[in-house]
């Protein structure tokens, strides 16, 4: 058996372990934040699924339409990334199981 050989083989994978537990802490802090926007969307997705135009008429009457909120689209094109993000991920979690 060759010492030096042997000694690099576990420096290399100590290096390796402080890498994956660094990784492992990031990933826990994702998923996380992840648990955490999926409450903010589901917010989103009530209001944007209840009918609130007259609010919203009532803002631009009173020329205080200047929420992003006020546009469908801009709370209908997150909803859809989230989704298309969500199908990404769920992907990338079965192939590396």
């Amino acid at each position: 058996m060759n010492l030096s050989k042997i000694q690099k083989t576990f420096a290399e994978l100590d290096i390796e372990l402080e890498k994956a537990e660094t990784q492992l802490a990031e990933v826990q802090t994702l998923s996380q934040k992840l648990k955490d926007l999926a409450k903010t969307i589901d917010k989103l997705e009530q209001y944007y699924q209840t009918d609130r135009l007259h609010e919203r008429e009532f803002l631009h009457e009173n020329h205080q339409d200047t929420f992003r909120s006020t546009g469908e689209d801009e709370i209908r094109n997150l909803l859809v990334a989230y989704r298309e993000e969500q199908i990404a991920l769920i992907k990338q979690l079965a192939h590396e199981l």
